[in-house]
């Protein structure tokens, strides 16, 4: 539910019955906006800030307008969603964290709508930590993690490590930078 809303998907569970709706509503259950023949399986569907989105089986998340419908993006996450949790988090940086509870976590940036990162085979993502939990996978069960860094972070950190170093003219041209 977000800001009085709430979304429902019926997909029909008899050979005759092959609907896909997904419907927006009301707190009054009047529909708002409506898909009544969503392609896709969907697998989760969650509110967050002012879009809704959607997790689908075929690896894909689609993000709406929460208000009108409007399709805003599109990220195929290439690892199968198998669950129907979908834990969205703000990452306080422009990236969304999406933890699908399938062992991976993406992140996705918020206004492009694009996939800026994924780590997998992960137990999930500890917002409070700002940390990606992983497991080591055998019987001693040993964790670890890795601490979430944006894009922004990495750059700065970047600069800090390197200073005012800079590259040559030759390396510039080597790796298109100049």
């Amino acid at each position: 539910e977000w800001d009085g809303m709430f979304a429902y998907y019926y997909q029909g569970s008899q050979e005759s019955d092959n609907r896909k709706e997904l419907r927006v509503y009301d707190a009054s259950g009047n529909t708002i906006w409506a898909i009544d023949n969503f392609a896709e399986k969907i697998t989760a569907l969650q509110f967050y800030k002012d879009i809704l989105v959607v997790g689908t089986e075929n690896k894909r998340v689609f993000a709406y307008d929460a208000r009108t419908g409007e399709q805003k993006g599109l990220v195929d996450l290439n690892k199968q969603l198998y669950h129907a949790s979908l834990h969205i988090y703000d990452s306080g940086s422009g990236d969304l964290i999406i933890d699908t509870g399938a062992n991976s976590v993406f992140m996705v940036d918020y206004e492009a709508w694009a996939l800026t990162g994924a780590v997998y085979e992960t137990v999930g993502y500890c917002p409070a930590l700002k940390r990606i939990i992983s497991s080591t996978g055998t019987t001693e069960n040993k964790y670890g993690y890795c601490r979430y860094y944006s894009v922004q972070d990495l750059v700065e950190k970047g600069k800090a490590f390197v200073g005012e170093q800079t590259m040559s003219a030759d390396e510039l041209a080597t790796y298109g930078l100049n």
